[in-house]
Order: structure tokens, then sequence, then C-alpha cells
């Protein structure tokens, strides 16, 4: 039960981690941030939906939108 939720938990922090360093892209570096949402998406348990959906509720979805669209084609 223990390692579901630390799986589930490592799951949202990807999320996180890729909208956040989308957000602050000009301050981390553009590459930076594209790498680790690249990263993201290439993962066994990424779920690029619910990364479209927090992105939306920080208002950077159009962003994240167009990073994503190269990457998972």
């Amino acid at each position: 039960m223990m390692r579901l939720a630390v799986a589930q938990c490592e799951t949202v922090i990807g999320e996180i981690t890729g909208v956040d360093l989308m957000r602050f892209r000009s301050r981390v570096g553009r590459d930076l941030a594209l790498g680790a949402l690249r990263r993201y998406l290439q993962g066994a348990d990424a779920k690029p939906g619910e990364l479209l959906a927090l992105a939306r509720q920080l208002r950077i979805a159009p962003v994240v939108s167009a990073a994503m669209g190269p990457l998972l084609a």
C-alpha cells in the first residue's frame, strides 16, 4: 500500500516539476524546461492529460501544449 502511494506521489511530482519548469523557463532556461518535459513524457507512468490539466489550472496550457506537440509526435 505504501509503495503505491509513493508511486502516485512521484507521478504528481513529475507533473508539477514539468509544468513549473515551463512556467519559469525564462529563469531556468528553455532547454532545461523542455528536457524535463521530454523526460517526463517518455516515462512509463507519464500522464499527458493530467499534465495539461495542471497546466490549465496554472494558466500555462498554451505554452505546455505547444511544447508537448513535437515531443509526442
